[in-house]
This record gives structure tokens, sequence and C-alpha cells, in this order.
């Protein structure tokens, strides 16, 4: 079984509390920052060769790392 799930992490300083939202061809995910430093775990479902992150309205986010890898979930019985 072939699966879309991609896990991410993303490691990144925010200014303020928010949510930021992760896409990747055209499917929308939140994923919630705190003030501070942050190493923010996500799972996005889709396609394509582009992550875009849209961070919290007003909140200033500086991204260092994202890292984004296919989910196995193993042989199938």
């Amino acid at each position: 079984v072939c699966s879309s799930d991609l896990v991410g992490s993303m490691d990144c300083l925010a200014a303020d509390s928010g949510t930021a939202t992760v896409s990747l061809g055209g499917q929308q995910t939140v994923v919630p920052l705190q003030k501070g430093p942050n190493t923010a775990w996500f799972v996005v479902v889709g396609k394509g060769d582009t992550l875009h992150v849209q961070p919290p309205p007003g909140v200033g986010v500086c991204i260092s790392k994202v890292v984004l890898g296919q989910v196995d979930y193993g042989a199938s019985s």
C-alpha cells in the first residue's frame, strides 16, 4: 500500500505563539507554534515539490530547517 502521508519537522524561532499553515500540492495542515525556539512536527497529505509555510498573522517567524519524509506503515498482510 502506497501512502501520501508525509511527516515533517520544522525548526524555527517565533516572535509569539500562533498557528502556522503548511501546504503541499494544495493540501493544508495547521502547525501550532510557541513563542521562542520550536521544533514543530506535522503531517501533511499530498504530493508536490514545494512546501509552503504561512506564518501566523502578524508573527515574525525565522525558519532554519524543514525536513519532510514519507511514512512507512510496513507491509500489509
